[in-house]
């Protein structure tokens, strides 16, 4: 009945609002201005360039890009368009350092 279908909903509701069942993952993927990978912030407005994530400065006014579940183990606890693997499997870079004209990764696999 829609009785039980509405407490159903409100019950998943509060389940969710209290940390009890697992939330979708937020996608925090955005493009910067000068159309670099970026990070988006809580305010779904704030687009961080990769390489500012994790860089102990806070971009986000929540500081979201700084959390320790996104920069406690790097390049880990990254999500995987943040990070760019060069050839050498023991180095990475930001993705916005990809195709910049630098050898960020010492032997221009980046590039």
């Amino acid at each position: 009945s829609a009785v039980t279908l509405l407490l159903l909903a409100a019950t998943v509701g509060l389940a969710l609002a209290l940390g009890l069942l697992p939330r979708a993952p937020v996608n925090r993927f955005c493009a910067t201005s000068n159309n670099r990978t970026g990070f988006l912030c809580d305010d779904s407005v704030t687009c961080v360039p990769a390489s500012q994530v994790c860089d102990r400065v806070s971009h986000c006014r929540n500081g979201e890009d700084e959390q320790e579940k996104l920069c406690g183990d790097l390049p880990h606890s990254l999500p995987g368009y943040l990070v760019f693997r060069c050839s050498n499997p023991t180095h990475w870079v930001y993705a916005d350092r990809r195709c910049n004209g630098m050898n960020d990764c010492g032997d221009c696999s980046d590039e």
